[in-house]
């Protein structure tokens, strides 16, 4: 591999800070490194403030902007791409003909897709070496059929095979119309030449999985500006929440009416009704803080489940309360729960039902024994090493040095095929 070998890392599905500050992260290490370096974004507002900053090259992704909600929620991989696009052929053809072309203006040697569905299609159309990286949900496991992304619900074996088998119908398609090789299973979407989770094994939604390479969590720690602390001698809270997150006006009431300080950081312009909760035991902060100036003294994270801000809060030792906005932040809570480090504000986030919670939460002494026992299993991890084993993984794929990829494994026999 010589080193002038251009990477397209692409950003399709999701939303918020954490695919940008991971992608960010690699993508300063590939360009010092020598590579060219082009990230394809969902959000172009996102990206002006956390790639621009860094002088990272990006241009809009292609992508299905959905108006519709779905009548009911998807269970599997399968029925998520299908609302992503990728159940009408022809918008489902423009993804991949959007993605090819980009690659082929970009004249990429590879390419690194971080929920990117479209941009793996792409690759293999273009026969150009291809990794993932994501925290485990954006990686499906290479079973058949693919696991339920709601396992808490019983769901039909049929269904999700059903599912599958139409998704992959019309994905073979567009790969035959290009002249690809085509799917044989719907895993064989993400069979790729390296799959890195970011994440620690214990917060996989699906579970540990041997054989897959864990680099852990890609966050900010020590960027962003110090944030001093409410006075006070109380229990303190540290809460990231988001204006949409269901009951987030609950939450921010019960915060301010709590035995504790609580520093919160809350994005974007506050109305009028946040801003007069504010108080001696409330602080409210419309920017990201640096994490380094506030978890260490921190006895409580109450977080929507972004994994960036829950992981950092493990590996500080601290506790967490989650409210989780969408099924994979709920996943991954599920996790941190049952490894007793965390617990869960359920649907009912009245004041008086989550206030519960965060006096409950405070009082545990077991939770914060989970929060410490995690952080001392994971003593040693540094994020920053973790987007370095990154970039040297896509290093060595774009050089073509195919990482080692598991079989699929049958749910039924659980053999490998």
């Amino acid at each position: 591999m010589t080193s002038v070998s251009r990477i397209l890392l692409a950003w399709e599905l999701g939303a918020n800070y954490g695919h940008l500050l991971q992608l960010a992260a690699v993508a300063e290490r590939l360009r010092a490194a020598g590579h060219g370096v082009l990230i394809a974004v969902r959000d172009l507002t996102g990206a002006a403030e956390v790639l621009g900053a860094r002088g990272l090259a990006f241009v809009q992704a292609p992508i299905f902007d959905r108006r519709q909600r779905a009548p009911a929620p998807p269970v599997n991989h399968a029925e998520m791409l299908a609302l992503a696009g990728y159940s009408d052929e022809p918008t489902a053809r423009g993804l991949v003909s959007g993605w090819v072309t980009l690659a082929r203006m970009f004249r990429a040697d590879a390419i690194v897709a971080d929920h990117s569905p479209g941009a793996l299609v792409a690759a293999r159309v273009l026969a150009l070496p291809q990794a993932q990286i994501g925290t485990g949900f954006e990686i499906p496991p290479l079973a058949s059929p693919m696991p339920s992304i709601r396992p808490w619900e019983q769901i039909p074996d049929e269904r999700l095979r059903r599912s599958e088998r139409q998704l992959l119908r019309r994905v073979n398609r567009i790969l035959r119309s290009f002249s690809s090789r085509e799917f044989d299973t719907l895993a064989d979407w993400f069979r790729t030449g390296a799959r890195m989770y970011t994440t620690f094994p214990e917060l996989d939604p699906f579970g540990p999985r041997p054989g897959e390479r864990y680099i852990g969590p890609i966050y900010e720690y020590e960027s962003g500006e110090p944030a001093p602390w409410p006075k006070g001698e109380e229990p303190r809270i540290f809460a990231y929440l988001r204006g949409d997150v269901p009951g987030a006006a609950s939450i921010l009431k019960a915060l301010s009416t709590a035995a504790a300080r609580t520093l919160c950081v809350l994005p974007g312009k506050q109305p009028a009704a946040t801003k007069a909760l504010e108080s001696g035991a409330l602080k409210i902060a419309s920017r990201p803080v640096q994490l380094k100036s506030v978890l260490p003294d921190a006895d409580l994270a109450l977080v929507y489940g972004g994994h960036g801000v829950m992981c950092a809060a493990l590996a500080a030792g601290v506790p967490l309360l989650v409210a989780p906005h969408t099924v994979e932040q709920y996943l991954h809570a599920r996790r941190v729960e049952a490894g007793g480090a965390g617990a869960l504000i359920g649907k009912d986030r009245r004041f008086e039902t989550v206030l519960g919670c965060i006096t409950k939460a405070l009082r545990d002494d077991g939770l914060r024994a989970g929060a410490r026992q995690f952080a001392a299993r994971h003593a040693a991890f540094q994020p920053a090493r973790a987007a370095a084993e990154a970039a040297e993984i896509i290093r060595a794929v774009a050089g073509g040095r195919r990482q080692p990829v598991p079989a699929p494994v049958s749910r039924e026999t659980g053999v490998m095929r």
